[in-house]
């Protein structure tokens, strides 16, 4: 059997395991190892470090809140560091379920849709257009670790991501010409 043969199979299989899995309730995303992408905050979700909202989809520490970005992973194979105790903190950190969520509100472009899912290219499109110069408003309007919010300076209040990578990404300004393939967005 080919390489590809197998890597689709192995599609097949996930995609019906995640098909069983939405049929129960529970929502799946399957990361196909030919495209690697990572999602970040649910990455630092996995190894404990705090909880992506499911009502804004932001990345929450228990006490830095919206306040902490993770921009790269080191994956090791097995334990190189010992065994390791549970680091989970999603059953005993849960802000979300008990606030007025101010994170929706705010956003003057209605990026969250209150469900954790957010619209990136609604929000490139705002920033593209000048919005949310100083940053995101939903991150700022978190209550959880307001005292560690960004230090006045370049980086103030900053977004997850980059006013260029976005237009990069979703085509705005001079990225308009390049083809989607050469921009280097997420598949």
């Amino acid at each position: 059997m080919s390489e590809e043969t197998v890597d689709e199979l192995a599609m097949a299989g996930a995609t019906a395991i995640a098909g069983e899995l939405l049929e129960n309730g529970h929502q799946a995303k399957i990361m196909d190892a030919r495209k690697p992408h990572m999602n970040f905050s649910q990455l630092a979700e996995a190894a404990g470090f705090g909880i992506v909202s499911p009502v804004s989809g932001l990345f929450l520490h228990p006490e830095y809140g919206p306040w902490v970005r993770v921009r790269a992973a080191l994956l090791l194979p097995g334990t190189p560091f010992g065994a390791i105790a549970d680091a989970s903190v999603v059953e005993r950190f849960q802000p979300c379920c008990t606030c007025q969520r101010p994170c929706i509100a705010v956003c003057p472009s209605a990026v969250h849709d209150g469900e954790g899912n957010s619209d990136s290219a609604r929000c490139a499109g705002h920033r593209h257009q000048g919005g949310c110069l100083s940053g995101c408003h939903s991150r700022i309007s978190c209550p959880i670790g307001v005292e560690h919010a960004d230090a006045e300076g370049p980086m103030v209040h900053a977004h997850s991501m980059s006013r260029r990578t976005m237009q990069r990404w979703f085509g705005l300004g001079l990225w308009r010409i390049v083809p989607r393939r050469f921009r280097g967005a997420p598949r």
